[in-house]
């Protein structure tokens, strides 16, 4: 922070601090507060030696030896620019790489778009300030973790690289769109049957490697991926250089519900493909024995019960579409799932399978259990989802909602407040979903900051994606709580965004449903198990289920 720093430089209303390795270790606005609480850029696969750093009023410069040189200069001259020069000089190919990173100060959300010979990355504050915007204006860029000096991490005997970004403050995301060229495709995130369209004829195509089918229609070049393919990098070549763009294609949301739930029952010991396949498929023995313990062996192999409570509220949900080869056996199974071996978890996704089995067999005792479970909810993902679906729930049947009410009130006063009953933080993303499912019909300044911080958390339109890929799960439940903003809230952040909420939920949805199915069909569970999640299964019906749950809002 700016207490490290050796030298300060002024940048419009911005102060840069930099430690004494000539390192930038906070970006503060005079008014915004802080932004960054560092710039990270490493040379990887390489030693340097210790840093030379010259200073100046205008800029901070630093040299590190080594097999590849590494200059980095931070000037506001003319502006904030930063020039990355890096020089194989060992005298023999190599492999190497220079990594820049962003690092937002707390509070701040950060945007990464990374295609080539186009580049950006953007910080927004906590409050209602600018956007600090930091465009690549000459060099190349990997998609990594990080930003990383392309075009490849093999380096020829003395070459050299360069890399220069220049950063702008603009007031929004819909401003932002300036670092985009005018011919970018848009949307790159697409329904599975809808070409991808590049506008201008001279960004040639490079399929060579790529699985696609390239189509020239009229003034425009028309793109599919090959069959079996939800995600491609499309590589583009102008004189600018090579421009990578990242589409998807993503099948519909109730197909891929069908095929994880039928994945789940797979894995509880019910086939979806001969659900009959087991010497006795109703054996649904209870998992519990006579006093009461919990016996892991039983309610496993032929007896087809369900691990989690997100994997019974996403069968449950995969009823209503037309995918399941056996729902009546799939409703079996989650009911013995949520009187066996589930029945003592009290998350949101429980109330969710109630509600869901209530729905099934119109049985009002699930109604009662889950009022039992929402009034032991605390504050967390999709509690206050499952509290509304219930009081809702009731108040159709014509039943008293106000048990469940009062416990819904009780903890987004809590999440008001910022803090839990034990005095515990609540995270961000937890206090937007309460304010907005209690915010129904009404647009305020707290709706507003909630809102705010969605679309940018989601780019606001803009290509690209949070540091590092961002949490598929989280990003699920942050378009969930798009879903619920009215029109009042459409027609002011259409001003601020490139898209409106609606259509900004749409795309992430696509983009997470062609990722998930992607990586499930390329890399099954056991062939490439570093690439995928402990339990790729569960992780993928937790993703799929508030995308689920956000289309009845």
């Amino acid at each position: 922070m700016v207490g490290r720093a050796a030298t300060q430089l002024r940048w419009c209303e911005a102060v840069l601090a930099f430690d004494e390795d000539g390192e930038l270790v906070s970006l503060v606005h005079d008014q915004w507060g802080p932004y960054l609480d560092g710039l990270d850029i490493r040379l990887a696969g390489s030693d340097t030696t210790a840093p030379l750093v010259a200073r100046a009023e205008d800029e901070v410069e630093v040299h590190r030896d080594g097999p590849v040189h590494l200059d980095i200069r931070h000037s506001v001259l003319a502006g904030w620019d930063q020039r990355i020069v890096a020089v194989n000089t060992s005298g023999a190919p190599r492999a190497a790489g220079v990594r820049l990173r962003p690092v937002p100060a707390r509070g701040c959300e950060a945007w990464t778009w990374s295609a080539g010979a186009e580049a950006a990355w953007i910080v927004a504050p906590r409050g209602d300030g600018p956007l600090l915007v930091v465009r690549q204006r000459q060099g190349a860029t990997e998609a990594t973790d990080a930003f990383e000096l392309g075009p490849s991490s093999h380096w020829d005997v003395g070459e050299r690289r360069l890399w220069h970004w220049q950063a702008s403050w603009l007031p929004d995301l819909r401003a932002a769109a300036v670092v985009l060229p005018g011919w970018w495709p848009d949307p790159v995130d697409l329904p599975d049957t809808v070409p991808l369209v590049i506008a201008d004829l001279d960004q040639a195509v490079d399929d060579e490697g790529e699985d696609l089918e390239v189509d020239l229609v009229g003034d425009t070049v028309e793109i599919l991926p090959a069959a079996g393919r939800h995600r491609v990098t499309v590589r583009l070549n102008s004189a600018r250089g090579t421009t990578l763009v990242e589409a998807r294609w993503a099948p519909a949301l109730d197909q891929v519900a069908a095929t994880w739930a039928g994945r789940l029952l797979d894995r509880a010991g019910v086939s979806e493909t001969n659900p009959y396949d087991h010497a006795d498929p109703y054996d649904l023995t209870d998992p519990y024995d006579l006093t009461g313990a919990y016996d892991p062996g039983l309610g496993h192999g032929l007896t087809g019960v369900l691990g989690t409570t997100t994997a019974a509220a996403l069968v449950l949900a995969a009823l209503a579409g037309p995918g399941l080869v056996d729902p009546l056996r799939a409703l079996d199974v989650v009911e013995a799932s949520v009187t066996g071996p589930l029945r003592a978890r009290t998350d949101p996704e429980a109330v969710l399978a109630c509600l869901g089995l209530h729905t099934a067999t119109g049985d009002t005792g699930w109604l009662d259990r889950a009022a039992d479970l929402v009034g032991e909810l605390g504050p967390v993902p999709l509690g206050a989802v499952a509290a509304m679906n219930l009081v809702t729930t009731l108040a159709t049947a014509g039943r008293d909602p106000s048990v469940p009410a009062r416990a819904l009130a009780r903890v987004a006063a809590h999440c008001a407040g910022g803090f839990d009953a034990e005095g515990q933080p609540i995270p961000r993303d937890v206090r937007a979903e309460y304010a907005l499912v209690l915010g129904a019909g009404r647009w305020d300044a707290g709706l507003r900051d909630a809102a705010r911080w969605l679309g940018r958390r989601l780019g606001g339109g803009l290509p690209g994606q949070p540091p590092g890929g961002g949490d598929p799960r989280t990003m699920a439940r942050e378009v969930l709580m798009l879903r619920m903003l009215d029109e009042r809230a459409a027609y002011e952040l259409e001003n601020e965004w490139l898209v409106g909420p609606a259509e900004l939920a749409e795309r992430t949805t696509r983009r997470l449903l062609a990722d998930l199915t992607d990586a499930a069909d390329r890399f099954p569970a056991g062939v490439i198990a570093d690439l995928l999640p402990d339990d790729p299964v569960t992780f993928g019906a937790q993703v799929v289920l508030p995308l689920v749950l956000a289309q009845s809002w």
